[in-house]
């Protein structure tokens, strides 16, 4: 008797839920228990279905977390490996019909809803008018995937950009990162504006009857990155207001300063899209990894759990506490600028310029303003300038120690 416990215990029991710990929960499904348990109680089918729910949600959620080889979960769950695979594919099946359509999707979610979701900052610069407006942040990502022997497909799926195999889910979401939609997946040589205009054409479907079209009215508001423009004048056919960052014209070499402060203020908003897709393969991996051929087809039914997950128990963005200084600042956005004139009277943006180690105490410095980090975050708008501060001074920084401009 003893020796057959042995045989059929498990190194992660989800049957007894309680007795693991939140440490190995939360490693192995990226959920708490409260969470674990109120993903099941969203999944009916999944109780009527199965004799041992909970350790089915288990495994499922722990291939999508880890991105495991069935063969290794097999050991962990003391299971074959053709039961691990049987296990997770009725459980996709059913979170595919029960969870996801609560989380996903135009269907789950009304206009009304996604404007509450506009964020404070988004709605200052984007959404002023007589009505509130919905705004949207859209964006595409990759997953890579094997190389196939299908010519054709391989031909698609080839991205010159990546040098790689590759799909693109896309995603629609509200301004504080809730994901609205998933549509896919696309070619890797389909272009982001491509698709845009295929969601706005309802794909395949008759025209008039897109989704998207009946849930937003004109005014709507979309923020995109320079990948979209050459959508543009659909959206706007449609009566939605489109904003990309601004590109340098030919024969410039920099933008002006109107044009640099429009497209500032574009990323300022669009900087969501980009770390709800980094989410996705930091709390995911299966994403992280290259795709086989043979689990393709259930690639985008895992990608739209994984978003109705993220949809459900991770938290929303919420404003910065700088917002109100950040929108002074922007207020003074017109306002003439002098400094820039100063730089290209004196052309100090063409010099080059030797870094000296110095000491902050030195007495010539005695007048050089102190900044404190809070200062810091108030001149650039924002965190992600100082992020990478020190790496754009490195990319100037010659051998020689000279700094370049």
């Amino acid at each position: 008797m003893y020796v057959q416990a042995l045989e059929q215990r498990t190194l992660i029991d989800f049957e007894n839920i309680d007795e693991i710990t939140v440490e190995d929960l939360h490693f192995w499904t990226g959920l708490n228990h409260n969470q674990f348990n109120e993903l099941l109680d969203q999944v009916p089918s999944l109780r009527r279905g199965s004799n041992t729910p909970r350790t089915d949600l288990g495994i499922y959620l722990s291939k999508i977390r880890t991105g495991e080889p069935s063969i290794r979960l097999s050991t962990v769950f003391n299971k074959s490996r053709q039961t691990i695979d049987r296990k997770i594919n009725f459980t996709r099946r059913y979170l595919f019909n029960d969870f996801v359509p609560l989380h996903l999707g135009f269907d789950h979610i009304t206009r009304s809803e996604v404007i509450e979701r506009n964020r404070v900052l988004p709605n200052h610069i984007f959404g002023i008018g007589e009505t509130p407006k919905a705004i949207l942040i859209c964006d595409g990502l990759y997953i890579f995937i094997q190389k196939s022997s299908n010519f054709l497909f391989q031909r698609n799926s080839y991205s010159l950009h990546k040098y790689q195999n590759l799909i693109k889910p896309f995603m629609i979401v509200c301004g504080d990162g809730y994901i609205i939609d998933v549509t896919g997946p696309y070619d890797a040589t389909t272009s982001d504006a491509s698709i845009m205009q295929q969601i706005l054409q309802n794909h395949d479907g008759p025209m008039e009857e897109a989704p998207i079209n009946y849930f937003l009215e004109e005014g709507d508001v979309f923020i995109l990155d320079r990948g979209f423009r050459d959508s543009i004048p659909l959206l706007e056919s449609y009566g939605y207001v489109a904003h990309v960052p601004l590109s340098v014209t030919r024969g410039e070499s920099q933008l002006t300063t109107d044009l640099a402060n429009k497209s500032r203020r574009v990323t300022l908003c669009r900087w969501v899209v980009e770390t709800i897709n980094g989410r996705f393969k930091r709390d995911f991996k299966i994403f992280r990894h290259k795709v086989f051929n043979r689990t393709l087809p259930n690639t985008m039914k895992d990608f739209k759990i994984a978003a109705a997950i993220i949809n459900c128990f991770q938290e929303p963005y919420e404003d910065s506490r700088y917002t109100n200084q950040f929108i002074d600042i922007i207020n003074n956005v017109n306002n003439h600028n002098h400094l820039c004139d100063y730089v290209l009277e004196h052309n100090l943006n063409r010099q080059k310029v030797a870094f000296i180690r110095m000491q902050a105490d030195l007495p010539e410095l005695a007048d050089f303003p102190r900044l404190t980090h809070e200062d810091l975050i108030l001149i650039a708008v924002g965190t992600y300038h100082l992020k990478i501060a020190r790496s754009y001074c490195s990319e100037h920084i010659k051998q020689t120690g000279v700094y370049e401009l």
